[in-house]
């Protein structure tokens, strides 16, 4: 099979190589809500930290798979 993808700019062309890396960093996300859902977890905090701590989890997963870049481009 032939695919030929054509982009206007590196940035364009860099999304869209990165499907299997957003999927991978939103797999660490799921794995990591479905431990506290799961297993229970020590944390006692307000919905607004939650959050703040699944944003975080979000980006250090999007950081280890190298596509955090584009998500603050």
């Amino acid at each position: 099979m032939n695919l030929t993808l054509e982009c206007d700019d590196k940035d364009q062309f860099e999304l869209h190589l990165s499907g299997p890396d957003f999927l991978s960093a939103l797999q660490d996300l799921d794995e990591w809500l479905r431990g506290i859902y799961k297993y229970g977890s020590d944390m006692q905090v307000s919905q607004v930290d939650f959050a703040d701590e699944v944003r975080t989890r979000l980006r250090e997963a999007m950081d280890r798979h190298s596509v955090l870049h584009l998500l603050l481009r």
